[in-house]
């Protein structure tokens, strides 16, 4: 399914604003291949492994916007995307460590988070920065990005799987 804007162009298209999400995923063609093609029929959880300045961020969100705007029915694509692009889509959130180490309270915030109902739309999606870092917060997360709600999706980005993400990767 493609969205229209209003004008019946297509906001998906090589111009429209999800397209602009993915053309910033520079240098990653497979990985952004791949990652297009899991938008149509997407799975709770992404593992996007990198080093920094790969592109894992701005990919996770492409395609995020992707996926929501699939599922959209009150907004184009367009809107979609620029929500997400400028942080205030509801249904987007990015998580970043504070400190050092993705934390106990953090964590926990994110399993709370993840077990409600989207604030909007039908989907909500978790964006796990520098997950990597995760540490001992891992078990705290494991059973919510193993089996998360229906409405739910983890897209953890990490530099390297580290010990604690061997098992929820």
């Amino acid at each position: 399914m493609t969205a229209t804007a209003g004008d019946g162009s297509t906001d998906r298209g090589p111009d429209g604003a999800v397209q602009r999400l993915w053309d910033e995923v520079v240098g990653q063609p497979e990985a952004t291949s791949a990652l297009r093609m899991a938008a149509t029929d997407p799975v709770h959880a992404y593992l996007l492994v990198g080093p920094e300045g790969s592109g894992k961020r701005a990919a996770a969100l492409a395609f995020a916007a992707e996926v929501i705007a699939a599922g959209s029915a009150g907004q184009s694509a367009d809107e979609v995307a620029a929500r997400i692009a400028d942080g205030t889509h509801p249904s987007v959130r990015v998580v970043e460590r504070e400190g050092p180490r993705i934390n106990a309270a953090t964590a926990r915030e994110v399993v709370r988070s993840a077990s409600m109902a989207p604030p909007s739309g039908h989907l909500q999606v978790f964006v796990l920065d520098e997950f990597h870092l995760v540490d001992d917060a891992a078990p705290i997360m494991l059973k919510a990005i193993e089996e998360p709600s229906a409405s739910t999706m983890f897209v953890a980005l990490a530099e390297e799987v580290t010990e604690p993400l061997v098992t929820i990767a």
